[in-house]
């Protein structure tokens, strides 16, 4: 993580991370300035999912996705996090904000994973939830 972190600061890539008193890496989430742009023009339906114990390092990867007016998806911002509580998912949420700006979603549609639901309900109050 340590590694992947050091190429996103040598290739200028939007990221924030945060350690833990030891200095190991418990967060890290990034995106790419081609995504602020396609945000600006296309970000008002957001798709968010998590997955669990797939990377090496069994930290929960939270992938936020959204769709242009062709019908293509397009990745947003991705979030390695520490586990799947409501503070990962509300500082995941309000990076994400960060790196976007002032472009909240109209929409987001997640699974019913109760956590990411109720970070959702916090970080973006006015957006319409829906859930599959």
């Amino acid at each position: 993580m340590e590694a992947l972190l050091s190429s996103l600061i040598k290739l200028d890539v939007p990221n924030t991370h945060c350690v833990d008193a030891s200095g190991r890496l418990t967060r890290l989430a990034f995106t790419s300035t081609k995504a602020v742009q396609l945000t600006r023009r296309f970000g008002t339906v957001l798709t968010m999912d998590c997955t669990y114990k797939m990377n090496r390092f069994k930290m929960p990867l939270l992938h936020i996705v959204s769709f242009a007016c062709t019908g293509a998806t397009f990745t947003l911002a991705i979030a390695f996090l520490n586990a799947e509580t409501i503070e990962d998912y509300e500082w995941a949420l309000n990076t994400y904000k960060g790196f976007m700006g002032n472009y909240p979603p109209l929409a987001i549609v997640t699974d019913r994973e109760l956590a990411l639901m109720r970070a959702t309900e916090i970080a973006f109050l006015v957006a319409h939830k829906m859930f599959c």
